[in-house]
């Protein structure tokens, strides 16, 4: 035992002020149990990493010395005359100018820092769309407690040994220094999003000069991280007893939505993503019909984000990290009208921002036996925040087939940078979909208000 002190009492200093703000203590053998000596002090070292060359959630602090800056805390605090959540979002970045575009004339220039799904906008489009480069801000950020448990999950989750899920994790990145694909999906899964969420927002197909809208009644619970802050003594009934497997850390659910049309009927989807010892379990139930002229594999229950599906149908290949142009910092295209914004085939250009940032690149492919339209899909997942924000679709010919984008932005009122709406394109129709447009209202997006429960039937 005196081993296991003598190596955990770093960590214990780190510890301690959100351990104190929480009054509780940890048990001795908690973050030891199942592992030898050698095992727990690497997996403090590798913790340890995270105040030193990696940021809090895994991402690497240093810039790469021109036009990626180093991380020194993201944005943690409204600008001035921001006065109250819900309160549509001022721009931190609104005198800034675009650097240069990029566009189907000096692509060649710039190609190996653009995708191949934008590559394909900008060839599909090259008299109207370009991609306005401006200067790098790594704004993303999280509360102190996302820290800590981030940094506890790195000693304490276990993958899965029978299925794709892990054990023992909450209220922080699973797997903040991740070593193969699916844990970077499942980072994806699991980000800091807040605790729950209330919104109204609009999805629109867009067809040549057609438009069509859903309004949707948003809620959405987060209980991986709702559940972190509403444990009470016995410590039993918040931290896992490693030995006899007795815990409710092992039956989590990580999240749970609802979305309802207003004015449409009956039409409900209702998705939420539970791991119970260790595997997944994804449920959705549906319940009325779409509106006549709606397509709705544009964009299905699994792309919200552009993906919160099940990743047991994929085998999920970790590319490394690569330095790409992605949509961050969105705030403009929020101010814009609908003529203004919605053009034919894609947003206008003017109203997005591109920087250049860091990503994780996770490829995955269809698992033989398992149905989806897609064969294949790519996706590059800002290590910053595990936000996706970009992603390639491959159709079951191989070819690219859809194109996604996540216009990320700080929401410093969390603060965390999340998706403030997702599009998708689809190359051969021309048509797309953006989920998550609230331009126009007085109160937008809501992480302070409680959600009613939401129920999923399910077996």
């Amino acid at each position: 035992m005196w081993r296991w002190w003598l190596l955990t009492w770093p960590l214990w200093g780190w510890l301690t002020p959100g351990v104190q703000a929480l009054e509780v203590s940890y048990p001795a053998d908690y973050l030891a149990a199942e592992l030898d000596d050698a095992a727990l002090a690497m997996r403090l070292e590798r913790a340890g990493s995270l105040s030193e060359q990696l940021t809090p959630l895994g991402a690497t602090r240093a810039g790469n010395g021109t036009d990626i800056p180093d991380w020194r805390g993201g944005l943690r605090m409204p600008p001035l005359g921001y006065q109250r959540a819900g309160q549509p979002h001022i721009d931190p970045f609104a005198g800034e100018s675009a650097l240069f575009r990029i566009a189907a004339g000096n692509l060649p220039d710039y190609r190996s820092f653009v995708t191949p799904g934008l590559q394909a906008l900008l060839e599909r489009y090259p008299d109207s769309f370009y991609l306005p480069v401006y200067p790098s801000r790594r704004t993303a950020a999280a509360p102190d407690m996302v820290y800590e448990q981030t940094y506890q999950n790195v000693i304490r989750t276990e993958t899965s040994r029978d299925g794709p899920g892990f054990y023992y994790a909450w209220g922080g990145i699973p797997f903040p220094i991740p070593d193969s694909g699916v844990q970077a999906i499942w980072n994806h899964a699991a980000r800091w999003q807040g605790e729950q969420l209330q919104a109204q927002w609009r999805e629109i197909q867009v067809s040549g000069q057609h438009r069509q809208a859903i309004r949707w009644r948003v809620q959405e619970n987060y209980l991986y991280y709702w559940q972190r802050s509403r444990c009470f003594l016995p410590l039993s009934q918040c931290e896992p007893d490693r030995r006899t497997g007795h815990t409710e850390r092992k039956n989590m659910t990580l999240f749970q939505r609802q979305w309802s049309a207003i004015g449409a009927g009956l039409l409900r989807v209702t998705d939420q993503l539970k791991v119970k010892e260790g595997r997944e379990y994804g449920y959705r139930r549906q319940q009325g019909a779409w509106p006549d002229g709606w397509d709705p594999t544009l964009r299905g229950t699994e792309d919200i984000t552009l993906f919160s599906g099940s990743s047991q149908s994929y085998h999920w290949l970790l590319l490394g990290k690569r330095e790409l142009y992605i949509p961050y910092n969105n705030y403009r295209f929020e101010t814009l009208g609908d003529d203004t914004l919605l053009g034919p085939g894609h947003l206008a250009s003017s109203a997005l921002r591109f920087e250049k940032h860091r990503v994780w690149v996770v490829d995955g492919t269809l698992k033989k036996g398992a149905s989806n339209r897609y064969r294949k899909r790519v996706y590059y997942i800002d290590e910053d925040s595990w936000q996706i924000a970009l992603a390639d679709f491959y159709g079951a010919d191989g070819q690219l087939q859809r194109v996604g984008l996540g216009l990320l932005k700080s929401f410093y009122e969390l603060p965390g940078v999340l998706s403030a709406a997702t599009v998708i394109h689809d190359l051969s129709s021309g048509r797309y979909s953006i989920t998550g447009l609230e331009s126009g209202q007085d109160d937008v997006r809501r992480f302070d208000l409680p959600v009613e429960v939401i129920r999923v039937d399910a077996d």
